[in-house]
């Protein structure tokens, strides 16, 4: 059942003629290791293996963890290593480590030993990973795209470190980003210009007819483009099968039905689109949205059933073309997952909504599906449970069997939307209606993004009672100052995702309705860098205030706890500081009226901790209450 594993398989010879430990054989001898277990880890004779497995893994985990714990007597430190080397070193064991997690799960659940201790594999990559986020900047890729690749595990950052950045215009455009936003995605609407395929092209614009675009959407009708000769033509999407193309502007395709598109780009396109409909037809906003404000607003508000009812969906974007359909399955992974297409708000609906998903690559168009391993195969390779997973979740809202899912609910499209961002903030709630079942059209002829986020929260009903608890700034209109301007927070932890039947908060012209944990106390005042801590039954909890652009003092009487309850010993858990003003009118005469304060987190700590903090005492009391919050 073990085998020696032969040393040349894990080492690697440089070109300086330097052998390094290598992780390049690793999925062939995962792959192998499972096939192993599954023929032969049956019956008794299979525990001892099972410990074997959980014992060198337990050893590397004390192993790296002394590294952390105790960084004086760090051997590589001793014997004169680089700190590259020594990240370097670092994370290739995390990562192999890593790895080798799922794999002892293979045994049949009887003969696995107990875990005595979690393991903290990627934590060991703390080390390591500022200098190889350093590395890639240096490199030329964008901060903020690092930071997204960090988010799908050490594996990940790791295998992306040693390929080179999509550069789009020069190896400097990403010195004004930073890890939290990627300025170059963003367009100057009013400077924008079209490019061509080739930079040295000046061919002319070619439009549709205007009069066609209007006539149809005048009527709530889906306009598609036809090529027919030299010319394009519009025809209605319900009479032909067609394409919808999914862009994002930065790459020079954005326009207008009155301007048009440059005619190589359109002749680049068109030949894709046959490939994937006979009939050539595809809908495109650069050609079937017009400038004109009324007629606008119709064909955005026709988006989500745009993309909902093409045939296919084809994603361009300069990145995913610059790499080959034969490159490694991880590489295409990793550049679908870091280009601009993957950052844009638009683009997380268009590619939803899909019934099938292609992605130009520079030899050809492939599918979702050929990017996303199987099951038995996933796990055969340390990068792809993450990458893979991440790519499946925008196959999870197709339809399927002439039905679509349930729609997302608010938690799910905030965790969507953590990387997106967009140009206009005015049309976060319109690209994202059509994954919540909420009619964009009812938004569009609102005048502002709070009157649009209002209305799609009422519109939503339900939501999940967190909501109250999720980061940024709220609305400023009453009965909504609870509720986020924005769901696109980047990299934060988003609402708990709540599943059919579950606890949820009821949305209302007059507040949010729901159930909370309540911790009460006399009228304060909050001032900002004062510490405070609440007792309750004799336990203390820190109060912990979240950082907030607004006035430095504020008065409640209440915490709101979303989670359902104070948090246990040596936890924490978010709230949202309130102020009761009384009971609510008939026929809700036990629900209490409350005004939105500031979000905070509550930690448990001992008495004796409390009193050194030097923190100004509050003395509350805890229960769970109905409340209707303003």
């Amino acid at each position: 059942m073990c085998i020696k594993i032969p040393e040349h398989f894990l080492l690697s010879r440089l070109d300086d003629g330097e052998t390094r430990f290598s992780l390049d054989n690793l999925s062939v001898l995962l792959r192998d290791w499972r096939y192993r277990i599954r023929r032969h880890g049956l019956g008794e004779q299979c525990r001892p293996w099972a410990a074997r497995a959980y014992s060198a893994l337990f050893t590397a985990n004390s192993l790296l963890t002394s590294k952390l714990v105790h960084p004086d007597l760090d051997t590589f430190r001793h014997a004169g290593l680089s700190a590259e080397v020594m990240s370097g070193i670092l994370c290739t064991s995390a990562a192999m480590a890593y790895a080798l997690l799922s794999v002892p799960n293979i045994f049949p659940l009887q003969y696995r030993p107990p875990s005595p201790a979690p393991f903290l594999f990627n934590l060991f990559s703390m080390k390591g990973m500022s200098s190889i986020r350093a590395r890639m900047s240096a490199n030329g890729w964008c901060p903020f795209t690092v930071s997204v690749i960090d988010s799908y595990g050490l594996s990940a950052l790791g295998y992306a470190s040693t390929l080179p950045p999509f550069i789009r215009g020069s190896a400097d455009e990403h010195r004004q980003c930073t890890d939290r936003n990627c300025g170059v995605n963003n367009v100057d609407v009013l400077r924008y210009q079209n490019k061509h395929v080739h930079p040295s092209c000046t061919c002319a614009h070619i439009s549709v007819p205007l009069e066609d675009v209007h006539a149809l959407l005048d009527f709530g009708v889906i306009p598609v483009v036809v090529p027919v000769g030299a010319n394009l033509t519009i025809r209605a999407a319900s009479d032909v099968p067609y394409v919808a193309i999914s862009h994002v502007w930065v790459d020079g395709l954005g326009s207008v039905t009155e301007k048009g598109l440059p005619l190589c780009q359109v002749e680049r396109i068109a030949p894709m689109v046959r490939a994937l409909v006979p009939s050539g037809a595809f809908w495109m906003d650069s050609l079937c949205i017009p400038a004109e404000r009324n007629t606008r607003k119709r064909a955005i508000g026709l988006m989500a059933r745009t993309y909902g009812e093409a045939a296919e969906v084809l994603v361009l974007d300069a990145g995913i073309r610059a790499c080959r359909s034969d490159a490694a399955i991880e590489e295409k992974a990793v550049r679908v997952l870091t280009s601009g297409w993957a950052q844009r708000l638009w683009t997380l609906q268009e590619a939803m909504l899909a019934c099938n998903l292609n992605f130009e690559f520079s030899d050809g168009i492939t599918r979702i599906e050929e990017l996303i391993p199987a099951t038995e195969e996933i796990m055969d390779d340390p990068l792809m449970p993450s990458l893979g997973m991440e790519l499946h979740r925008l196959t999870t809202y197709r339809e399927r069997g002439g039905v679509r899912p349930q729609p997302f609910t608010l938690a799910q499209v905030a965790r969507a939307l953590k990387w997106r961002s967009t140009s206009k903030s005015e049309d976060e709630t319109l690209a994202i209606s059509g994954l919540v079942g909420v009619d964009a059209a009812e938004l569009v002829a609102l005048p502002s993004h709070a009157e649009r986020m209002k209305a799609l929260l009422l519109g939503l009903g339900s939501v999940d009672p967190g909501i109250i608890t999720f980061p940024g700034v709220r609305l400023d209109i009453p009965g909504f100052t609870w509720a986020p301007q924005t769901l696109m927070i980047h990299g934060t932890a988003n609402m708990s995702i709540q599943r059919n039947g579950e606890r949820t908060a009821l949305c209302t012209p007059e507040g949010l309705l729901g159930e909370y944990a309540i911790v009460q106390f006399a009228l304060t005042t909050i001032e900002d860098g004062t510490s405070y801590v609440i007792q309750v039954d004799g336990q203390t909890y820190s109060w912990d205030a979240i950082p907030f652009k607004g006035p430095s003092s504020y008065r409640c009487n209440a915490v709101l706890l979303p989670q359902g309850g104070l948090p246990g010993r040596g936890n924490a858990t978010l709230g949202a500081s309130v102020s009761v003003a009384g009971f609510d009118e008939e026929p809700a005469k036990d629900r209490l009226v409350c005004t939105f304060g500031r979000r905070l987190w509550l930690r448990d700590s001992s008495e004796g901790v409390a009193k050194d903090s030097g923190g100004t005492l509050i003395v509350a009391t805890s229960g769970r209450v109905r409340v209707r919050l303003m």
